[in-house]
């Protein structure tokens, strides 16, 4: 009876969660062509029209796993723009924390705001934060609410996307582990293809 009775509370506590989580399986994949979503002021087609585009998505500019990757990209931009690779990097954060996420790292490329995740809903990148998550964020001193702009306690699950001009994804890196990130190398290896 204990063991019935153990294995019906750990199929609901699965449930549950599985329930509450978005772990990234109905966002766009490796040979998907995207819609003319809006990136800032400007159509996917129009971002296009320069060449391909490398859209990162990423948590908030309190995210230090967020704020090195965008460094590395950085620090690699030359070998993007080689490529004819502009990036893009994108957050739920209000405008003006994107901006000084920019600012104070020094990135030179295009770092925006999507408000209340619209785009990001598009994409199927969004998942719900538990209530026990924002309160242990809160005691690290991260509040959502604030950087964020709304009271939805969500974020996005961390994606990188290697766009062509056709609007076909050449690379596409999305993991719910926050610390696992796309790697430069394996970006550019998706453009030799």
């Amino acid at each position: 009876m204990k063991k019935i009775i153990f294995l019906l509370v750990l199929s609901m506590m699965c449930s549950v969660y599985s329930q509450e989580q978005n772990k990234g399986e109905n966002a766009p994949k490796l040979g998907d062509t995207l819609p003319n979503i809006t990136l800032g002021e400007k159509t996917l087609d129009e971002h296009l029209e320069k060449g391909k585009v490398l859209l990162t998505v990423y948590r908030g500019s309190w995210c230090p796993y967020c704020v090195k990757q965008l460094k590395n990209y950085q620090e690699n931009l030359d070998k993007f723009k080689t490529e004819n690779i502009q990036i893009i990097a994108i957050s739920p954060e209000k405008k003006k924390n994107a901006l000084k996420m920019k600012e104070k790292n020094n990135l030179e490329f295009e770092v925006l705001s999507d408000k209340n995740h619209k785009m990001l809903r598009e994409l199927n990148l969004v998942f719900k934060l538990k209530d026990e998550t924002v309160e242990k964020y809160k005691g690290y001193g991260i509040d959502l609410e604030e950087s964020q702009g709304n009271t939805k306690n969500e974020l996005p699950i961390p994606a990188t996307y290697l766009i062509d001009k056709k609007r076909k994804i050449i690379y596409s890196f999305i993991d719910f582990d926050y610390k696992k990130r796309a790697s430069v190398e394996d970006i550019l290896a998706a453009v030799k293809k």
